[in-house]
């Protein structure tokens, strides 16, 4: 009788090392996924040029606005020449700041960040009516898919501040 409990305990304790050796390797292919995830994501706020934090946020208020990470890419890369080209006095970026009446320098003449330049023209778009002038400015600004980020601006600046700290409540 010992003899065969001691057989089933065996098989009982192989079926338990062989689930948590499968849920090892379940979660070390979750955390591999996740580091590649994070990896990825560092990557592209370098590339569009703002902070990660950031940038994972305004993935997340870009989703909730229905715009693809892709189109967000590009248009904050956009976004970030067309900021450099307002600050040398050229450019489609510079007429759009100021027909928006948006400063790009600060109060001590430095050059704003992309955050609070967008959350600047996104109070002037909540204050304008839709139309072509407010999409042709868009575009001016964020490029060819500026356009579909003006139903994302035209919250206001609270507005997506409040979706920024949701996707940071989020994780």
């Amino acid at each position: 009788k010992f003899s065969k409990a001691l057989k089933a305990s065996a098989k009982v304790a192989g079926a338990f090392a062989l689930a948590a050796g499968g849920a090892a390797v379940g979660v070390g292919a979750i955390v591999k996924k996740t580091l590649e995830q994070i990896d990825a994501t560092t990557k592209a706020s370098r590339a569009v040029g703002v902070q990660t934090e950031l940038y994972t946020g305004l993935i997340h208020v870009a989703k909730l606005g229905g715009i693809e990470q892709e189109k967000l890419n590009g248009s904050l890369k956009r976004f970030a020449r067309n900021i450099n080209d307002a600050e040398k006095g050229i450019g489609t970026g510079k007429v759009a700041f100021e027909q928006l009446g948006i400063s790009i320098k600060d109060n001590e003449g430095k050059l704003k960040s992309q955050e609070n330049l967008m959350l600047d023209i996104a109070d002037r778009f909540s204050e304008m009516e839709n139309g072509a002038q407010k999409t042709a400015i868009a575009q001016d600004i964020f490029g060819k898919s500026g356009a579909d980020l003006i139903n994302v601006l035209n919250g206001g600046s609270e507005a997506i501040k409040g979706q920024l700290s949701s996707a940071k409540d989020l994780g």
